[in-house]
């Protein structure tokens, strides 16, 4: 199921739940609301109909009932009959018309001693309400139900009387149905066109992700130029496929580097091998002097030397445990170990333009592995040998900072162009000033010094300009005094 069916689906169930709750709050006040006005209404007739009686000490005596108002007359135009009732249940006064509707429900309610019901008579609902009016009992308690007035013989006392109301409840029914009938017709129009248009919005927002996902079924190692189409919603979407085709830009450039990468060790690699096999096809021809054979092995252990170096890089810059697992790192106190460690170099042809300029007096601690660190400023070192001229200084220097400290190889060299500087510590990279010259290497010592300074959570800082030499500097966070000798 698509995330708009999904999305459509939530929200028209939830759009349904509120229309019922909306619906049945409406129908619920509507119908107290008119439930009330009825009560109303028969309260309003059983209190005009109580001020017509009278009480006496002979008993209770019903006005005629031409001082009553019109009770028919209703806002609501529904039919209201009334009618007055002796404790024996004969009609006293009252519409003849209603009166035997009235006396068969006022029995009802007087079985069931109840003063307010509805009730059904003929087929259709009625409200009834009653109130009952006692006379205070004579002093024998043996007053006659009905007794004539003295000065009125017309006039009767009554020991008893019930006034009854009856409204009919037909046209509140109808009502009520009407408004049913609307709410649920208004509820289903209104949630079948939020169902079209709420699927018509949904569609329409993600429909940038559709194409990002038709876009994406395109792309492959084989292309990786494809991008996303911009989505210029000012949403996350946007963001999305922004992100997104940033991700594949560096995708495609981690890509690049490592088609780069492996034709550059290719090539290094078939170099070496190449010059072997052409050496030993020449010896093989014929028969050689020992001399012949002697220099034939020479070249070829040279060539072996050389591609067991090549092969030693290579490793070492696809190995990654020196960032995910660094060596244990030492305290090193980084001027006397440069004047120890180029000791090594003493048998190098260059090993007098090597100029070292440190502070013996003041102690610049880092933390670093020992071997590692040789590795970095022995291949900084080859490198200004190689692209600088003999008899030209090449200059360690170390530098103290407030929190860092810096090692720096300097030479006097051919400079590396500013073009090519961003590109200078990429694997096998090497420029054409260095093949046009003829200077040798592989091109993977300064990528295996940016890896060994990554590992020690250092900087690598390159300086150059054409014609006048190279700086490259380490630059390491130093060791706190409190921190040193510490277990």
């Amino acid at each position: 199921m698509k995330l708009a069916t999904r999305i459509s689906m939530f929200f028209l169930a939830a759009l349904a739940v509120v229309l019922i709750g909306f619906s049945a709050s409406i129908y619920w006040l509507v119908y107290s609301h008119l439930y009330h006005r009825t009560n109303e209404r028969s309260a309003a007739a059983l209190d005009t109909l109580t001020a017509a009686i009278e009480s006496g000490p002979a008993g209770l005596e019903w006005e005629v009932s031409g001082r009553l108002l019109d009770l028919d007359q209703s806002t609501t135009n529904e039919p209201l009959v009334w009618g007055v009732f002796d404790g024996r249940g004969s009609r006293v006064d009252g519409p003849t018309e209603s009166v035997a509707m009235l006396a068969a429900l006022n029995q009802k309610l007087e079985r069931e001693s109840r003063q307010k019901q509805d009730a059904n008579w003929n087929g259709e609902s009625w409200r009834i309400s009653r109130r009952e009016f006692h006379a205070k009992p004579p002093a024998d308690g043996k007053a006659p139900a009905v007794t004539p007035r003295d000065d009125d013989p017309a006039a009767k006392r009554y020991s008893a009387l019930v006034i009854t109301v009856g409204t009919s409840l037909s046209r509140l029914a109808s009502q009520l149905r009407t408004l049913a009938l609307f709410l649920t017709g208004l509820s289903l129009v209104i949630w079948l066109s939020a169902a079209f248009f709420g699927r018509w919005l949904c569609r329409n927002a993600l429909a940038p992700l559709t194409r990002m996902a038709d876009s994406m079924a395109m792309i492959s190692a084989d292309d990786l130029n494809q991008r996303l189409s911009t989505v210029d919603s000012g949403d996350e979407l946007e963001e999305l496929s922004r992100a997104f085709n940033q991700l594949l830009d560096r995708i495609q450039t981690s890509f690049e580097q490592q088609g780069r990468f492996a034709a550059e060790a290719s090539h290094q690699l078939r170099t070496p091998l190449t010059a072997m096999l052409g050496q030993l096809d020449v010896s093989m021809r014929r028969g050689r002097s020992t001399d012949e054979y002697l220099q034939t092995l020479k070249s070829v252990r040279e060539q072996t030397t050389n591609l067991q170096r090549i092969m030693e890089m290579l490793l070492f810059l696809t190995r990654d445990g020196i960032e995910t697992d660094p060596p244990q790192f030492e305290q090193v106190e980084l001027n006397s170990w440069v004047t120890s460690h180029l000791t090594v170099w003493r048998q190098h042809p260059r090993y007098r333009d090597l100029k070292v300029e440190t502070n013996p007096s003041v102690a610049v601690w880092i933390a670093a592995h020992p071997g590692l660190l040789g590795q970095v400023l022995d291949n900084l070192i080859d490198n200004a040998c190689k692209y600088s001229v003999p008899n030209s200084p090449i200059t360690i220097r170390t530098v103290a900072l407030e929190r860092e400290a810096k090692l720096i190889v300097e030479d006097r060299g051919y400079g590396i162009p500013e073009t090519e500087l961003p590109r200078i510590v990429d694997p096998f990279f090497r420029s054409d000033d260095a093949r046009t010259r003829g200077i040798g290497g592989t091109g993977l010592g300064l990528s295996i010094v940016q890896k060994i300074a990554n590992a020690f959570g250092a900087r690598l800082l390159i300086e150059s300009s054409v014609g006048h030499g190279s700086s490259f500097a380490i630059v390491f966070p130093t060791v706190a005094s409190q921190q040193l000798h510490c277990a």
